[in-house]
């Protein structure tokens, strides 16, 4: 099946080049952007009219931002064809959004951060697909062969599958900045900061690779450290001290998973009286 792009953005650019690595034909792009067509144009052909890039292509990936999907559809929908793939990578938008009437619609999301338009990695992502029964089988069969994994999901649990990915994604990214600012505070620079965090936090990410998230909690909570817990809550800034509580006590839940023996009384009320 043929297969082309609508929308030439980092995940467009990043998926079409994946692809042509992983020797799949791409036939081309339909951009409205000018300059994302002179910056590509060498790479990949660019369609000048959607009905002729319609014509040619099976599989369509929109690859476009969120507030702009529903502007495409209107746009294809005008158009009166049948029997294409259609498929949108949001990860918090239902695949009904690009749903058109004898035609195939899906949601296929990487569980992957593209800050840039490079494939490094992209065959480690894994992707979650949910959409019409009929094509559903092939597409995942596709990626598969590609070497990805793949998740089927309900489309009413795009919400809470999107609220996942936030969490373990940009989520920790701003709990890492929180980190480095308090580190500043010792009178050490953002760059040098970041560099001495690096470590740590590979380490905690290789843990939980080989093992259960339970067996890699390390750290005062998972130590019912009393004395130094007493310390963060003291030094801690008053924005910050409810973040503080409400994940040191989630790391309580996993400590008594992996410490079943250990007593935790004291610290769940030092956690209980802190809280505002």
């Amino acid at each position: 099946m043929n297969i082309g792009f609508i929308g030439s953005g980092k995940v467009g650019i990043s998926l079409a080049r994946y692809f042509k690595n992983k020797n799949i034909d791409i036939i081309g792009f339909y951009e409205l952007d000018k300059n994302k067509i002179e910056k590509y144009n060498k790479e990949f052909t660019f369609f000048k009219k959607i009905k002729e890039f319609i014509e040619n292509i099976d599989i369509i990936f929109i690859t476009v931002n969120d507030d702009n999907i529903k502007i495409i559809r209107e746009k294809l929908e005008k158009l009166g064809f049948e029997n294409k793939i259609l498929i949108h990578m949001s990860g918090s938008l239902p695949s009904k959004e690009i749903k058109i009437k004898k035609n195939f619609a899906y949601s296929i999301h990487p569980m992957f951060a593209f800050s840039d338009d490079n494939t490094q990695d992209i065959e480690k992502a894994t992707f979650s697909i949910e959409g019409d029964r009929e094509k559903i089988d092939y597409l995942v069969d596709f990626f598969n062969k590609l070497g990805n994994e793949i998740l089927k999901i309900e489309s009413d649990k795009k919400d809470i599958y999107h609220l996942s990915n936030v969490i373990v994604s940009n989520l920790v990214l701003s709990l890492i900045e929180i980190g480095i600012n308090y580190l500043g505070e010792c009178g050490i620079e953002k760059n040098e900061a970041k560099k001495a965090i690096f470590p740590l936090i590979e380490n905690n990410i290789n843990n939980i690779k080989v093992k259960n998230i339970e067996k890699a909690v390390t750290g005062p909570v998972e130590r019912a450290d009393i004395i130094t817990l007493k310390k963060h809550l003291k030094v801690i800034k008053d924005v910050d001290k409810d973040l503080y509580i409400r994940l040191s006590s989630n790391l309580l839940k996993l400590s008594k998973l992996k410490n079943v023996d250990k007593d935790y009384t004291e610290l769940v009320e030092i956690l209980r009286s802190d809280k505002k």
